[in-house]
């Protein structure tokens, strides 16, 4: 698997159905050019591209979704359908998707997970990787060949160690960082600043002794890095792998869904990064389409750990009901499969309910649960 896997059609061959059309593909390049030639600052002034935004989204999956401006949270997706459990809303394709590098011979990768941790730099080092390949232009074959030595004081700390006391250490001028970094396509960077970020003057401190450390400065704009950043850092979702190396990825229409933390959406991947955004209890024509940013062990968390860790990742207050509430609603999981199965609390609905209709209501939901773990403990081959 590549260091960073960006299709060369991103987005703009890809339907529901799975279908390539031509006409179509140069509608939403003129539109995603028309939005570019303005100048879109973080705000109200993002409200200017719903329409456009809209009528793209329109056009790759069709008329079960919309685009609309909430006056606190920004552009959100809104159902136009009503979906049962289990239904898939829409797919989409990945317009970045960067993997853990996995090669042992990847020097510069080695190095940034050296400079994070002796820099104590706040992120891991798949954000800054991730930020630093989005930043990255197309190069000549020639400019970065594989064959060309890196630095040997600055890239490999033991590269003394395995060279031959005959050798000749490398040269400065013979330094290609670049040839371990993969350019996004043109598409792929043009529709990721369309993407809600903070705007920026000037790169940070930590973005500055990356590009120090890993001999980039003069090879990559450090203030186009520390926008990738922000752009991965508030629109990707993390994909999880049982072999350890997780992937930070991130989806052109899926980075238009909000975060809940009592979702109305789930979403999965398939082996492609393809992601499909499927309904996790009945949605509603005009329903606000939500997900959780945060994983399912951190959503059973109280309120303050969950508050904590998307001001931290996302640079958020969470202000949805369940936080409104002060977690009034509470999940109920299963403890086998760990699956969430529903949220339910004391909320307004029930307060004129009489003393008789909150039992059966009470009754109904435990009911559910434990049929729900009864089940899955027949099923299941541990139990």
């Amino acid at each position: 698997m590549p260091e960073m896997t960006i299709p060369d059609d991103v987005e703009d061959d890809f339907h529901e159905d799975g279908d390539k059309f031509s006409d179509p593909d140069l509608q939403r390049q003129t539109v995603v050019d028309k939005l570019l030639q303005e100048t879109l600052e973080p705000g109200i002034s993002w409200k200017g591209t719903i329409d456009q935004i809209g009528s793209l989204l329109q056009q790759r999956h069709g008329s079960g979704i919309e685009l609309q401006w909430h006056e606190k949270k920004g552009r959100v997706l809104i159902s136009t359908k009503t979906c049962s459990p289990g239904e898939i809303i829409f797919q989409d394709r990945p317009l970045a998707l960067t993997p853990t590098p996995t090669s042992s011979s990847n020097l510069l990768w080695d190095h940034l997970c050296q400079v994070c941790e002796e820099r104590e730099l706040p992120l891991a080092p798949l954000w800054y990787w991730a930020a630093l390949n989005a930043a990255c232009t197309d190069v000549q074959p020639d400019q970065c060949s594989p064959s060309r030595p890196m630095k040997q004081q600055a890239m490999s700390t033991n590269a003394s160690q395995t060279a031959s006391d005959d050798e000749e250490a490398p040269a400065e001028d013979e330094i290609e960082p670049l040839m371990f970094l993969q350019a996004p396509s043109k598409i792929a960077k043009q529709r990721l600043s369309l993407l809600y970020h903070e705007k920026v003057s000037e790169p940070s401190f930590d973005i500055m002794i990356i590009m120090a450390e890993l001999n980039l400065v003069g090879l990559l704009d450090p203030l186009e890095v520390e926008t990738m950043l922000l752009i991965f850092t508030q629109n990707c979702l993390h994909l999880p792998s049982s072999e350890g190396n997780s992937a930070l990825g991130v989806w052109f229409t899926a980075s238009f869904l909000s975060h809940s933390c009592i979702p109305n959406c789930a979403w999965c991947h398939d082996e492609s990064g393809k992601a499909m955004i499927t309904a996790r209890r009945p949605v509603f024509s005009g329903d606000e389409l939500t997900i959780s940013y945060i994983s399912e062990d951190d959503l059973v968390c109280g309120i303050h750990h969950r508050r904590e860790l998307l001001a931290k990742s996302k640079r958020f207050i969470c202000e949805c009901v369940r936080c409104a509430s002060n977690d009034a609603i509470n999940p109920f999981r299963c403890f086998l499969c760990k699956e969430i199965l529903l949220f339910d609390g004391a909320d307004s609905r029930s307060h004129g309910h009489s003393c008789l209709q909150r039992m059966v209501r009470k009754l109904a939901v435990r009911s559910f649960i434990w049929t729900h773990i009864a089940i899955c403990a027949i099923t299941s081959s541990n139990y």
